[in-house]
């Protein structure tokens, strides 16, 4: 073959290899690919998609999918040209389809939009200033799947009762009803809020009764005696571990607990007692064994306040007239007889009068011109008149000090003055009258509460212990210990004054026999001491030692 042949082979060879190069067909005729859709878009997980890829040029062509990051999207191929995609996570990820040397890609964009959601509560409640719910949302996307981290805003339609937080934290600010909204996209969900405060508390032997800021009264503890009120239907229930709605709809301003019933006064000023109906003191014109709901104190007195004893009950009216009824044997009505009495008698000597406390045996009363009178059993010097003898009317209180309000044990009396001291008379065993003594009786004002730098603001006498709140909202007890009383966790004996523990602000404290409640400044009960017969409120039905919160009732 000679030289020239030769040549032209070669030359013909690169021609072709040339134009093979040039050529835009691939080895296997495929010129283009289109997927469709393109982007493959998700707004929910666990959703599907089937794509497909358009062949250009040789449409049976083998062709290959790759997807960037297979924890975005799932998929499965069931033909060389068609593919189902399932979204996992949020994300974005790369599709790419080859056939050859021909190569295109679209992306993946997986990113939920909140279809629906469900609020953790829509009913609050608040019992105390300053308690706290943490709300939660969980917006779904339209298959259901949870939305972690998506917006979300929180609102309050007030925020003088209740406050929100960015992070749905709601806290109780005022007293009233208000709703927080709260909004993720076009989606909205609401939540109503009450708050509603306890206002006064006031515990009898072995229950314990309370008002709220809207006017409804409670009981709880035993009701062995009918003293809670809760109507006939609960007549039998011996004992009530949480606070539990005085039957009968009336609004009521104030209560006060006996040893074993229950008097209140309304806004209309219409007094009703309930409970152990024995020696009259219901007031309604008759003795009986109980009173399960409210009845009607008789003789047409528009009242302002109740205080029940043991087997009696007084209360001032409205023109700051004094009356009680009940149980008369030791003098303790102040009527200037020993007669028992079903109806309200006023009480002797024409005084005006701004408050008054019946005792186990005996009342005292402090006048609008600040002066106190005690009347009835005289045992243990209680009266503070200087002996031992029982009075029919009521007499003055000697040492002529300047009386704030006065408070009736069991075997002794204590008393508020004008530059808030305190002052304590009366029987002292286990010290109970707090002077920092054991003297075993002081027959008048002159044993001074030992003193606390702030003064005292109010004093609850006990059987065999007291306490009292000073000006600055704390807490003391003082005496006997027993069944943890005195609320400083031990049962020792104290002669005076103990911190109650807690650091809790207090505006009252009502101590009666073994157990006492108070009212914080944030409108919260508390209770401590004996609580076997479900006294403290807290749904146990045991002793504590120290404070325990009396659980909401709404």
């Amino acid at each position: 073959m000679n030289k020239t042949v030769i040549m032209r082979k070669y030359l013909l060879i690169i021609l072709f290899l040339l134009v093979g190069c040039d050529s835009p067909t691939a080895p296997n005729g495929v010129t283009s690919l289109t997927i469709n859709p393109s982007p493959v878009s998700f707004d929910a997980l666990g959703d599907t998609i089937q794509a497909a890829v358009s062949i250009g040029g040789a449409s049976d062509a083998v062709v290959k999918w790759s997807v960037s990051d297979l924890s975005v999207v799932k998929v499965l191929c069931w033909s060389g040209q068609t593919c189902q995609f399932t979204s996992v996570a949020n994300g974005t990820a790369t599709l790419t389809v080859s056939s050859g040397s021909v190569t295109t890609s679209a992306p993946i964009e997986v990113s939920q939009l909140p279809a629906s959601f469900e609020l953790s509560d829509t009913a609050l409640s608040f019992s105390a200033l300053g308690d706290e719910t943490q709300l939660t949302i969980a917006p779904k996307d339209r298959m259901g799947f949870e939305m972690n981290g998506a917006e979300v805003v929180w609102a309050t339609s007030d925020e003088s009762i209740v406050a929100v937080s960015d992070s749905g934290l709601v806290t109780a600010t005022g007293i009233g009803d208000a709703t927080i909204t709260v909004t993720s996209g076009p989606l909205e969900a609401t939540a109503s809020v009450m708050v509603k405060l306890w206002t006064s508390v006031s515990v009898g032997q072995s229950h314990s009764c309370a008002i709220t800021t809207s006017a409804e009264a409670y009981c709880w503890g035993s009701n062995q005696y009918d003293q809670l009120g809760l109507g006939e239907s609960m007549s039998d229930s011996s004992e009530v571990e949480v606070p539990t709605l005085v039957s009968g709809g009336h609004s009521w301003e104030s209560i006060s607990s006996g040893d074993q019933h229950t008097c209140g006064v309304t806004s209309a000023g219409d007094a009703y007692c309930w409970g152990n109906a024995g020696y009259s003191r219901m007031g309604n014109g008759t003795s009986g064994s109980t009173r399960p709901t409210p009845s009607l104190v008789i003789g047409g007195h528009s009242w302002a306040s109740m205080s029940g004893g043991r087997r009696h009950t007084c209360g001032i009216t409205r023109y700051t007239e004094a009356g009680c009824w009940g149980d008369n044997y030791y003098r303790q009505l102040g009527d200037s007889t020993r007669s028992t009495r079903s109806s309200p008698r006023l009480v002797s000597d024409g005084h005006s009068w701004a408050s008054i406390s019946a005792g186990y045996d005996h009342s005292c009363g402090v006048t609008t011109s600040s002066q106190a009178y005690c009347w009835g059993n005289g045992q243990a010097s209680k009266l503070g008149y200087g002996d031992n003898e029982s009075r029919i009317a009521p007499t003055l209180v000697r040492n002529g000090l300047v009386w704030q309000s006065i408070s009736t044990g069991r075997y002794h009396t204590c008393g508020i003055v004008a530059n808030n001291d305190a002052y304590c008379w009366g029987y002292n065993g286990n010290g109970r009258l707090g002077d920092g003594t054991y003297n075993s009786t002081v027959a008048e004002p002159r044993a001074k509460v030992v003193d606390i730098m702030d003064g005292w603001a109010s004093i609850s006498a006990a059987y065999s212990h007291t306490c009292a709140v000073t000006v600055i909202g704390e807490g003391y007890c003082w005496g006997s210990g027993g069944s943890g009383r005195l609320g400083n966790g031990t049962s020792g004996t104290r002669r005076r004054p103990t911190l109650i523990n807690g650091l809790h602000e207090w505006e009252v404290i009502s101590s009666r026999w073994y157990h006492n409640c108070g009212v914080t400044t944030d409108g919260a009960i508390y209770c401590w001491g004996s609580g076997g017969s479900g006294q403290l409120g807290d749904g146990q039905g045991s002793t504590n030692y120290l404070p325990v919160r009396v659980l909401s009732a709404w």
